[in-house]
């Protein structure tokens, strides 16, 4: 399957080192991947808790598995980037 030859798109999220919904607001310091239905999203505590069935968490876990999609293919095609 597709899956198996461009890896978990979780462990993709795992590297991201900020919480994906950071806002002006408070962010707490330990993070988390939350897997969903759309792929992955990298989150602090606070916005997992606060971040049930967002629109917005959902958009960007499909932007990051397109990502690692396309940065899969481009190693499968021209090594290491």
């Amino acid at each position: 399957s597709v899956q198996l030859l461009i890896g978990s798109t979780a462990k993709y999220v795992d590297t991201i080192s900020e919480c994906q919904l950071k806002d002006e607001g408070y962010c707490n310091h330990n993070l988390k991947t939350r897997v969903t239905g759309e792929g992955a999203i990298r989150l602090c505590w606070h916005h997992d808790n606060m971040a049930d069935d967002s629109h917005q968490a959902f958009s960007i876990a499909r932007k990051n598995t397109v990502r690692h999609g396309l940065m899969a293919v481009s190693r499968q095609l021209h090594g290491e980037v």
